[in-house]
């Protein structure tokens, strides 16, 4: 998908992402994000620790009575931004796919310091 405009005028990019990142050792793709610059893309100002959407739920997991066609597999498909009732905030929807077998939605929440 495509970076997403902050109101600060930089981008907010989502990447899909292989690696470990739960406490469990599991292996799986996982969306991640980073803050790039508006003037210049490549300097990155801000990166995800953590996933954002982490694996936490059964039907992730292929875990009965959920089944899956690829467990631990999250995909961000796209997304817009929304109105939000704050001021320093930037909030977006967003559309995912999970586990080869769901299509879900998720809200994202800038906070500006």
């Amino acid at each position: 998908m495509p970076p997403l405009m902050l109101s600060t005028g930089d981008y907010l990019f989502f990447y899909d992402s292989l690696g470990v990142w739960n406490q469990t050792g599991e292996t799986g793709f996982q969306p991640g994000w980073a803050v790039l610059n508006g003037s210049d893309p490549t300097q990155v100002l801000q990166r995800a620790q953590v996933p954002p959407m982490p694996f936490t739920l059964p039907w992730e997991k292929g875990i009965p009575p959920w089944g899956c066609n690829v467990p631990l597999v999250t995909n961000l498909g796209g997304g817009h931004a929304i109105p939000s009732q704050k001021p320093a905030e930037d909030k977006f929807r967003l559309y995912f796919g999970g586990a080869d077998a769901v299509v879900g939605t998720a809200v994202a929440t800038v906070r500006f310091h």
